[in-house]
């Protein structure tokens, strides 16, 4: 069918509604983006609060705001539904939205391929939460930000470099790295050795995008980018977000820190640092919790490890550094009541379904998000 005949049934008659939404459905608007993204599936019977004295069922709102459903037949026979937003719809909201910053971004990452890799392993969705929050962070107002203030704090580096996302032209601020290559007849990740990282820096250096990769278990950090200096732009920053979702009492220990620090600061180093002295590279460990030792070590504050640092047998490589945040600044960069319903959700379940992570917490999320835009 013609692609015109297509919007002119399919989309348009929608259109007029979903770009004059009040500031009240921009929010429920973002919110059920969320449960696309992350295909977080809800009950026939959910209802979802949308003042503060009016409920109703989330079923009826994904029709009302003229989104789509899909009906999930989960093992135990439990019948579940999913949002789904058409790419097609998709690219004529996202014209109407420009002005709504959080929903253009989740949107065109929406938009820009398949997320699976969202809901394959327990951390998934705090490393999307995470990822959009160092974007809205560090896009527009940098300097308002606690995280922005507190790495700036932390690291010589990070001030004198005043850095900053080169522009908003990162439309698809998540993109899966899935690079494989064959094995004895077997796929496996290949992050660690040759010249995987070279290829995968020039990738981030062409794009204005955050990545994520694909699977939960590669070699990389769980979140990628570049930042720049205002000031001067042949300085760069690679940074590396190991997220990690500690929901149970064994916080993070050393050893895990270290292979974290091992399998990206050092390859880093030695294949892209190496001919590009005016470039750094940071490793940032954000844990919900940590070992005790460990907060222990650290006196229960951040630490940034710079250059020639020694931690155990490790030795931060020239031009790079290792920041492990304490809990209390995870927490507040995240939001406590949200961590502690991610804690409740995640306890039992890998890929939680919206009771068990509360359409509260979504909406909590939401908010959150939309105070950085």
């Amino acid at each position: 069918m013609n692609s015109f005949l297509v919007t002119n049934y399919c989309v348009a008659p929608f259109l007029p509604r979903l770009i004059s939404l009040s500031e009240q459905r921009k929010r429920l608007l973002r919110m059920l983006t969320l449960l696309s993204l992350y295909r977080i599936r809800f009950d026939f019977d959910e209802t979802v609060q949308i003042s503060s004295n009016s409920d109703v069922f989330l079923f009826d709102l994904v029709t009302d705001m003229c989104l789509y459903r899909r009906l999930v037949i989960e093992p135990n026979r439990n019948e579940r539904y999913e949002v789904l937003i058409p790419k097609l719809l998709i690219e004529y909201i996202d014209q109407g939205l420009k002005d709504d910053r959080l929903e253009w971004l989740l949107l065109q990452t929406l938009k820009s391929q398949s997320v699976e890799f969202f809901y394959e392993s327990k951390c998934r969705i705090l490393e999307g939460l995470i990822a959009t929050l160092f974007y809205l962070h560090f896009s527009r107002r940098p300097t308002n930000s606690s995280m922005f203030s507190t790495l700036g704090q932390l690291s010589r580096v990070w001030n004198e470099m005043n850095l900053q996302f080169s522009s908003e032209s990162a439309a698809y601020y998540m993109k899966s790295i899935h690079y494989t290559r064959a094995v004895s007849g077997t796929e496996r990740m290949t992050f660690g050795s040759n010249d995987e990282w070279e290829r995968i820096v020039e990738e981030i250096l062409e794009f204005e995008k955050i990545y994520i990769p694909f699977h939960s278990t590669s070699h990389s950090p769980d979140i990628l980018f570049k930042l720049h200096g205002r000031t001067n732009e042949k300085n760069l920053m690679i940074v590396g977000i190991a997220c990690k979702g500690r929901w149970s009492r064994n916080g993070i220990r050393w050893n895990e820190i270290l292979e974290e620090a091992h399998k990206f600061l050092k390859p880093v180093h030695d294949q892209v640092l190496t001919s590009h002295p005016t470039w750094h590279c940071m490793l940032i460990i954000m844990s919900t919790q940590l070992a005790t030792n460990v907060s222990e070590d650290l006196n229960y504050s951040s630490r940034c490890y710079s250059s020639g640092d020694s931690v155990e047998d490790f030795v931060i490589p020239h031009n790079c550094e290792l920041v492990i945040l304490s809990e209390a600044d995870v927490e507040n960069f995240i939001g406590k009541d949200i961590l502690l319903n991610l804690r409740n959700a995640f306890k039992s379940v890998d890929n939680p379904h919206s009771r068990n992570i509360g359409i509260s917490t979504l909406q909590e999320i939401v908010l959150s998000l939309s105070k950085n835009i």
